[in-house]
């Protein structure tokens, strides 16, 4: 098991790896300073973040309540009672196995690369293709 958890994490991690890498490769230190400044760079408002952050969870608490409402039941969470755990472990699956370990190099590195030659449309549609 500990094998397959490390071999799911460098697979999820890869773009983002290999980002740094090339980043590095290419422009030394400063070139890989400037594509992190790029990637930490907030660029939407608070107002759209709270709506790509609340939207799921708003369609998933009222797709359940439909549910139950419709006749439906609930089954107990396996994390009931474990309120820290099941914080931790979002953060670390956000931070480790989540969309951290692949943006950097997808959205981060192949994004403004792929639109040097093309539209944001394209270069976004090409990416999406890959």
């Amino acid at each position: 098991m500990p094998l397959a958890t490390m071999l799911i994490f460098a697979g999820s991690s890869g773009p983002s790896m290999a980002a740094v890498l090339v980043a590095a490769n290419v422009g030394g230190r400063a070139g890989l300073r400037i594509w992190l400044g790029r990637c930490l760079r907030w660029r939407i408002g608070w107002g759209w973040t709270a709506l790509a952050m609340g939207l799921p969870a708003a369609l998933t608490i009222i797709a359940a309540g439909l549910h139950v409402a419709l006749g439906g039941s609930m089954p107990l969470s396996p994390a009931a009672g474990h309120a820290l755990m099941t914080v931790a472990n979002f953060f670390l699956v956000l931070a480790l196995g989540g969309p951290l370990g692949e943006e950097f190099g997808w959205r981060g590195y192949a994004q403004p690369s792929l639109q040097e030659g093309l539209d944001w449309r394209g270069a976004s549609l090409g990416l999406g293709l890959v």
